[in-house]
C-alpha cells in the first residue's frame, strides 16, 4: 500500500485541530485509500472531524468502522448535508443509512449544512480553544446546531 499524505487526501485541513472530509463514494468504496485516510487523520492528532456526507446528512456504511474507530478515540465527529439548496441539514432521521452513522457516534448537525461549513469549523474550534474536548466538545457543539430528531 503506497503512503497517503495529507495533502493527497480529499479533505482540507481547516487549522491543526479541525478537519474536514469530502465523502465521495470512492472513499466508501475504496477501503485501501479510507484507511490511509483515516490513519493519517489519526496520526495528526486532530480533535474534530467534519464530515460532508450526501443530501440526507448520510455516509456509506463502510466508512462506519472508521467513523467508530475516530469517536473512540476521543474525536468527535459531525456530519453535515452536501444539500446547498437548503438551509438547513436533516430535520428528522429517516433513514437506516443515518441510524448507522449515528451507531458508529457520528452527530448529524440538522441546524446547518454544506453552505456553513466554515462557520461549523470555526465554531468546533472555538470550542477546542475553551478547552472542551470529546463528548464534551461534540455536546458543545450539537447544542449549538441541533441533531436531527430520531
Amino acid at each position: 500500500m503506497s503512503e497517503i499524505t495529507l495533502t493527497e487526501a480529499p479533505f482540507e485541513p481547516k487549522n491543526s485541530d479541525v478537519f474536514t472530509l469530502s465523502v465521495t463514494p470512492v472513499l466508501g468504496s475504496n477501503q485501501e485509500l479510507t484507511r490511509g485516510i483515516f490513519d493519517q487523520i489519526k496520526a495528526s492528532g486532530i480533535k474534530a472531524l467534519i464530515l460532508t456526507g450526501y443530501a440526507t446528512g448520510t455516509v456509506p456504511d463502510k466508512l462506519n468502522p472508521f467513523i467508530k474507530e475516530t469517536v473512540e478515540r476521543g474525536v468527535p465527529v459531525f456530519v453535515l448535508s452536501t444539500n446547498p439548496a437548503d438551509a438547513k441539514g436533516p430535520q428528522r432521521i429517516k433513514y437506516e443509512s443515518q441510524e448507522k452513522v449515528l451507531e458508529a457516534g457520528a452527530k448529524i448537525l440538522s441546524g446547518v449544512n454544506v453552505n456553513n461549513e466554515e462557520e461549523v469549523a470555526k465554531a468546533v474550534q472555538e470550542a477546542i480553544g475553551e478547552g472542551k474536548t470529546g463528548e464534551e466538545l461534540s455536546q458543545a457543539i450539537t447544542d449549538r446546531f441541533g441533531t436531527p430528531e430520531i
